[in-house]
């Protein structure tokens, strides 16, 4: 430990070590069919006026300032599409309808009663509407069990959706009010012309 000056920047990039995951990515008019994996990451997300997940209203002055962050779900799942584990994010909505399906069934919809889903995206534009559908109960194959358990064990919901520092937020934040023409600080096309 020792004295410091106040030279600093607060960071400006996060901190969710290595992103070597697939995502689920369907387009609009698009379906794919996809099986969960164990239990949601649940963070919230901020879209506007910055991109960020939030430490939570206590510490994040973007929050405070009125721009309340969007509750958001992680779940891991196998996209039989591809055959391969990915990452769905999934808004509050579907979360619920799995939450129902849930209680209605008696049965998690990660665990190994679980069904897949046919999750089905429209709309137009920036409105976009998801369909998620229960379909009949497939069991994994041994050579899925095998790979999905060691996927499942590296894969860090806590560590890829760990919440970014109050003094991130605050930067991004302040960044937004300086620049408000864009881009979104903390989006893709923002770090992409750092």
């Amino acid at each position: 430990m020792s004295f410091v000056n106040y030279d600093e920047t607060p960071p400006t990039s996060p901190n969710r070590g290595p992103q070597n995951v697939e995502y689920v990515r369907i387009d609009l008019g698009q379906s794919a069919l996809l099986r969960p994996i164990g239990a949601p990451f649940e963070y919230y997300k901020h879209w506007r006026p910055i991109s960020a997940i939030s430490p939570g209203r206590d510490t994040d002055v973007c929050w405070q300032s009125g721009h309340a962050p969007q509750r958001r779900f992680a779940l891991r799942c196998l996209d039989r599409r591809t055959g391969r584990p990915a990452v769905w994010c999934i808004p509050e909505h579907i979360y619920w309808r799995l939450c129902a399906w849930a209680q209605e069934h008696r049965a998690d919809p990660g665990g190994k009663q679980g069904v897949d889903w046919l999750v089905t995206c429209r709309g137009t534009g920036d409105r976009t509407e998801w369909q998620v559908d229960p379909q009949s109960y497939r069991a994994y194959t041994d050579a899925e069990k095998i790979m999905l358990k060691a996927w499942y064990d590296q894969t860090k919901l806590e560590l890829l959706f760990a919440p970014d520092t109050p003094e991130r937020i605050a930067a991004l934040y302040r960044e937004s009010c300086e620049h408000p023409e864009g881009p979104i600080p903390g989006s893709k096309k923002w770090q992409e012309t750092r």
